[in-house]
């Protein structure tokens, strides 16, 4: 009985409170992108602000990446807030030490071990 208890609570918690990919996607208003066979997203969603981003890197053709930094800002006019997307494409003209850096602040150099967090999807 305990154990059971134990699988429910478990269950229950990690669909409550897992990360909600589709919502995130609605807000940025990118839930309709096609996805690539070779792409990497990377989600940011700021805890203390209306903040979040997500960072795109897909495969076009054969060693042809395209990246894409999807971004909200939100202001408030007349104490009403509105929420704008910013899109921002990257090229070879970008700085693009700058981009691997940004990469490498999300820390993605000590994710764990897929099966530590497959529960999540």
């Amino acid at each position: 009985m305990k154990l059971i208890l134990s699988i429910i609570v478990f269950c229950l918690h990690s669909i409550l409170f897992s990360q909600q990919i589709e919502e995130i996607n609605r807000i940025l208003k990118i839930d309709s992108l096609k996805l690539h066979e070779n792409e990497i997203r990377i989600y940011k969603k700021y805890a203390t602000s209306t903040g979040l981003e997500m960072f795109r890197l897909y495969n076009v053709k054969d060693d042809y990446w395209k990246s894409e930094l999807y971004q909200t800002k939100a202001g408030t006019i007349d104490n009403v807030t509105k929420i704008r997307i910013v899109k921002e494409k990257f090229n070879s003209l970008s700085n693009l030490e700058l981009i691997s850096f940004k990469i490498l602040d999300t820390d993605i150099l000590y994710l764990p071990d897929f099966d530590k967090i497959s529960y999540k999807l």
